[in-house]
């Protein structure tokens, strides 16, 4: 790499929703890039939502703070003023910053790119999937009318396209000849150092666990369901999201199941390290698991990253690096006995299990951050923007 061209470059890594922490995924995923990234090219900068941590120290983070803070019914609100005031903040920083390059997200994002691309920014969309199809199967037409040409617009414009998953980037074949394929990855550094779980395990259980935000598309009853087809196991929950009151609620008093809430990252895999086996509940009914391989969620690698041994739905959508009987075992989504018989079939087999997390260890590898940054090609597409005036599109 040429030092004049790194020292021309100057990008911008924005993810104006979301505050930076590593206990969500998007966020997560917006640091680690801008992370890799700043490590060849210093003036790497990123813009994030300030959040209520005022003990965050990163070189070149820079947070918008709300200037009209609204609650209750109101929030909607007050979350497209938020956005309105991050769009002219980020615009005006990209201009008196000089940036040459900006990685954003979300549909939200539209009037912002405009805005990058009239003053001569690089687009790098970070894509991860159709969000109107999903919306639109929640029967919320009319704003999935509007997302779907937004995003549109969007996919237009970019200069390139970052693809979190093969299935990510069959959704739209119109632009492959500008897509770049970027999964998630894993901290392992993160992961290794994680020890001293605070969190109270049955003595003598073996445990069942799921780890990771509860999005519409993750059908966690299946577990709840599961244990009680299984003797001499508790499910064991981490983290929040979709209907988490009510499931919790729900099975409050079964004995088996423990709810933990959100965990800061180190316990979360500390108590990661105490599982038996993990479980991928992709539910079939969601908009997204007839898609195939779209799937590139954090908490799947975090499954590897433990070395352990993984039961997932039979969607179409599931990592595309599953494969059954090699290092995972498939259920019918929605099927809480299968799930249990799939389950037993590893608690009997111990070599099968054993054989089962070493492999998921070994592959756990080839998706550390620094790895899947490096093998995408990112950084290079992104120190061509000063080195070559009219930049083929990437294969």
């Amino acid at each position: 790499m040429q030092r004049d061209a790194v020292e021309n470059e100057k990008v911008l890594v924005t993810l104006f929703g979301y505050v930076p922490t590593l206990n969500e995924a998007p966020s997560s995923r917006a640091l680690y890039l801008f992370s890799e990234i700043k490590k060849v090219i210093p003036d790497t900068f990123i813009i994030m939502r300030k959040g209520d941590d005022l003990n965050i120290e990163i070189e070149n983070l820079v947070q918008v703070d709300p200037v009209m803070p609204l609650k209750g019914s109101l929030v909607p609100l007050g979350n497209i003023l938020f956005r309105l005031h991050a769009t002219v903040f980020i615009s005006w920083f990209a201009i008196t910053k000089r940036i040459n390059c900006a990685i954003v997200r979300g549909y939200d994002t539209v009037f912002l790119i405009l805005i990058l691309k009239l003053i001569g920014v690089k687009i790098f969309y970070d894509f991860h999937g159709l969000y109107y199809k999903e919306i639109s199967g929640d029967k919320r037409h009319l704003r999935a009318f509007l997302v779907k040409h937004m995003e549109k617009m969007i996919l237009a414009l970019s200069d390139i396209i970052i693809v979190i998953s093969e299935g990510a980037r069959d959704q739209i074949n119109a632009y492959g000849g500008k897509c770049l394929l970027l999964p998630n990855g894993i901290d392992m550094e993160i992961f290794n150092k994680a020890d001293g779980c605070l969190i109270s395990m049955p003595f003598g259980k073996r445990i069942i666990g799921f780890i990771g935000n509860w999005e519409p598309d993750k059908k966690v009853e299946d577990i709840c369901e599961s244990i009680g087809y299984l003797d001499n196991c508790v499910a064991v929950l981490v983290g929040l999201g979709y209907n988490a009151d009510e499931l919790r609620d729900k099975y409050r008093k079964n004995e088996k199941i423990k709810f933990t809430g959100i965990l800061p990252p180190e316990e979360a895999y500390a108590l990661l390290k105490k599982f038996d086996v993990c479980i991928l509940p992709y539910d079939i009914n969601s908009p997204l698991s007839g898609c195939p391989g779209i799937y590139s969620t954090r908490k799947a690698k975090d499954y590897i990253a433990a070395g352990k041994p993984i039961v997932v739905s039979d969607v179409p959508a599931r990592e595309t690096w599953l494969v059954e009987g090699w290092n995972c075992l498939v259920y019918e989504s929605g099927n809480p006995k299968d799930l249990a018989k799939k389950i037993q079939i590893l608690l009997n087999d111990l070599d099968l299990k054993r054989q089962m997390g070493e492999n998921n260890r070994m592959i756990a590898e080839k998706f550390t951050w620094e790895s899947v940054i490096n093998d995408s090609g990112l950084v290079q597409e992104i120190l061509q923007v000063n080195s070559q005036k009219d930049r083929a599109p990437c294969k």
